[in-house]
């Protein structure tokens, strides 16, 4: 999928919740450190794209699934063990620890 139909779903979910880019780029440093409001806007853009890790806590943090952000489906309803695997996927327990509290 293209970055800036990627951008445009990220986009659209984040301004859903209510969140700026700078809610979720809060949200993202806790887990995936190095990641700022203008990454966000470059990834919303089209101009940049997310690592894997980045990706998968973005998801979790927009209610949705990587399926969708990567346009594996149309469909943006989190899948029910969604999480669980975002969990499964993270290798460093602290931050498994923190998206367990998520």
């Amino acid at each position: 999928m293209e970055n800036r139909i990627r951008g445009e779903r990220i986009r659209r979910l984040r301004e859903d919740l209510g969140m700026s880019q700078g809610d979720l780029s809060a949200i993202l440093e806790k887990t995936v450190p190095g990641t700022n409001q203008s990454h966000v806007s470059q990834v919303e853009r089209g101009e940049k794209g997310f690592r894997v890790e980045t990706l998968a806590a973005c998801a979790l943090a927009l209610q949705t699934s990587m399926d969708y952000l990567v346009g594996l489906t149309d469909d943006p309803t989190a899948r029910e063990d969604m999480a669980e695997q975002v969990i499964l996927v993270e290798k460093d327990p602290e931050r498994r620890e923190y998206l367990q509290r998520m």
